[in-house]
C-alpha cells in the first residue's frame, strides 16, 4: 500500500532539513525525499562564515553537522528522485522512481541546480576539464592553470580557494564583481599573498577548445572587442543558478524563470503545498535564509494539518 505521511519534505538542503526538524518536533510524520546527499548545495561552499553559531565551517563540514541533526531527530530520509507529483485531491501524491508516496501537506524545498554557459561543446567537456564544483574537482587540477567565469559570491569564493591549490586562476568577470565585500576583500589577500589570481573584467568566455579534454579557452573583451586564448587545463563555471522546478510547471504557478510563487505563509496557490529557500520567488538566497524558510514552512503546514485534518 502507498505510504501515508503528514509532511513529506521534497529537497535536503538547509531549507529542507529545517522543515523536517521542526515538523518532527511538532510530532509530524515526516520525511525528506533527497535525490543525491543532505546539504544540497551548501556541499559545494568553501567557508561559512556568516551563519550564526559558526565562526567559521567548511560546506561539507556543515552538512555533516545538517544530516547529524536529522538522524538525531529521527527524520526519515528517502534517497530517491521525484518524477511527477498530483496536487489535484486534498491527499497529495508524489511520484519517485520506485514508489508513491501520500502525504496530506507538502514542502517544496528543491533549491536551485548550476547555469550553464550554453556554449558548444561545454556538455561533452563536462566532467573532462569543464565544472560546475570547485570544491569537488579542485585538486584535479593541483599545480595547473584554470579559469573561473563568474562575478559573483559563488565565483569569488571559487577562485580564493582555487589559489590555493592551482598555479594559476583567471577570474573571468563579464562586467564587475558582485560578490559580498568580505568576500571580495579575502580574494584581494590572495592576490595579494599568493600573485596566482588575475582578474578579467568585461570579458566572456566564446569557445571551449579540444575535443576529449580542454585545452583552452577563447574569451573576448567586450569593450575592445579582442579575442584572447587563456592556455587553461579547467574552467570553473559560476555563473549563477536556475530553480530545479521543471517537475512542478503543471502543478504550480512558477515564474518566467521557474521560481514557485508563495503568500506570506510560503504557500503556493495549491493548499497544502509550501515551498521556501532558493527556488521560491524571493530575491535574498542565503543558508540562513532557507533555514529561516524551513521553520516557516513547517509551521504553517502543521497549522494547515491542524485545521484540515
Amino acid at each position: 500500500m502507498e505510504k501515508l505521511y503528514d509532511v513529506l519534505i521534497i529537497g535536503g538542503g538547509p531549507c529542507g532539513a529545517t522543515s523536517a526538524i521542526y515538523a518532527k518536533r511538532s510530532g509530524l510524520h515526516c520525511a525528506i525525499i533527497e535525490k543525491q546527499s543532505v546539504g544540497g548545495q551548501v556541499i559545494n561552499t568553501y567557508q561559512i562564515k556568516n551563519f550564526p553559531g559558526f565562526t567559521e565551517i567548511s560546506g561539507p563540514d556543515f552538512a555533516i553537522k545538517l544530516n547529524e541533526q536529522l538522524e538525531n531527530a529521527g527524520v526519515e530520509v528517502i534517497y530517491d528522485e521525484v518524477i511527477k507529483v498530483d496536487f489535484s485531491e486534498k491527499i497529495k501524491k508524489i511520484y519517485l522512481n520506485s514508489q508513491v508516496l501520500l502525504a496530506k501537506s507538502v514542502i517544496i524545498a528543491v533549491g536551485a541546480k548550476v547555469k550553464p554557459l550554453n556554449l558548444p561543446n561545454e556538455e561533452n567537456l563536462a566532467g573532462h576539464g569543464v565544472s560546475y564544483c570547485a570544491i569537488c574537482d579542485g585538486n584535479f587540477f593541483k599545480n595547473r592553470s584554470v579559469c573561473v567565469v563568474g562575478g559573483g559570491d559563488s565565483a569569488v569564493e571559487d577562485a580564493t580557494y582555487l589559489s590555493g591549490v592551482c598555479s594559476q586562476v583567471y577570474l573571468i568577470v563579464r562586467s564587475q564583481i558582485r560578490a559580498q565585500q568580505a568576500l571580495v576583500d579575502a580574494l584581494n589577500t590572495n592576490i595579494n599573498s599568493k600573485n596566482n589570481i588575475k582578474i578579467l573584467y568585461n570579458t566572456e568566455v566564446v569557445k571551449l577548445n579540444g575535443e576529449k579534454i580542454l585545452t583552452s579557452v577563447d574569451v573576448i573583451n567586450n569593450q575592445t572587442k579582442t579575442i584572447t586564448n587563456l592556455n587553461v587545463n579547467g574552467m570553473f563555471v559560476a555563473v549563477g543558478r536556475i530553480p530545479a522546478t521543471e517537475f512542478l510547471k503543471s502543478s504550480l504557478n512558477l515564474t518566467e524563470s521557474g521560481y514557485i510563487y508563495v503568500d506570506e505563509k510560503l504557500q503556493t496557490n495549491v493548499p497544502g503545498v509550501f515551498a521556501g529557500g532558493d527556488c521560491i520567488n524571493f530575491d535574498i538566497k542565503q543558508i540562513v535564509t532557507a533555514s529561516g524558510f524551513g521553520a516557516m514552512c513547517a509551521t504553517h503546514a502543521n497549522k494547515y494539518i491542524k485545521e484540515n485534518f
